[in-house]
């Protein structure tokens, strides 16, 4: 496993309630990077489960489930240096991004993206401001899952994890 996250008092069949003596284990596997993102597989939480019971207290219940996945898309005006080609500003740009909004090395402290951090625009205005070539950014936008692009912070689920979809880049 790479990472985890206990929630207590949580049953995947109830969300909406606090269920006492309950505690749901969210998996994050290792994975290949063709394997993206990194989905726990029924043998893999099998495997987890049975470990977990195994150390439990007997009035508890062990669920194992996988994260939610959020894609965070960002949409921005670039204005680039003099010099810079605006293809290789867009490769420095698309590699920050998937770097940062990564669910195992990604994140402010580059250990994983956090279960359940929200997303915040001036964290992409940051990153897009410190790639080389770019003077600086405008108007960025987020958009989570097939919503329409925002300026505020995308929120995410308690057990949910960020990670990259596609840039949307205006140079001027």
């Amino acid at each position: 496993m790479c990472r985890a996250k206990a929630i207590t008092n949580y049953h995947p069949d109830y969300p909406c309630i606090t269920v006492p003596g309950n505690v749901t284990v969210v998996t994050v596997p290792h994975t290949r990077e063709w394997n993206f993102p990194p989905v726990p597989g029924n043998g893999f939480m099998r495997t987890v489960l049975a470990h977990l019971e195994n150390h439990r207290l007997i009035t508890t219940d062990i669920h194992i489930i996988e994260p939610e996945y959020v894609k965070i898309s960002v949409q921005c005006t670039v204005h680039v240096m003099k010099r810079y080609s605006s293809g290789e500003v867009t490769k420095r740009i698309n590699t920050k991004l998937k770097h940062f909004l990564h669910p195992l090395t990604g994140g402010p402290d580059e250990k994983g993206w956090p279960f359940g951090r929200s997303v915040f625009p001036s964290e992409i205005y940051e990153i897009i401001d410190d790639v080389e070539g770019v003077d600086y950014a405008t108007d960025v936008l987020l958009r989570a899952r097939e919503l329409e692009y925002q300026k505020e912070a995308i929120r995410i689920p308690r057990y949910g994890l960020a990670f990259f979809g596609e840039q949307y880049i205006e140079f001027i």
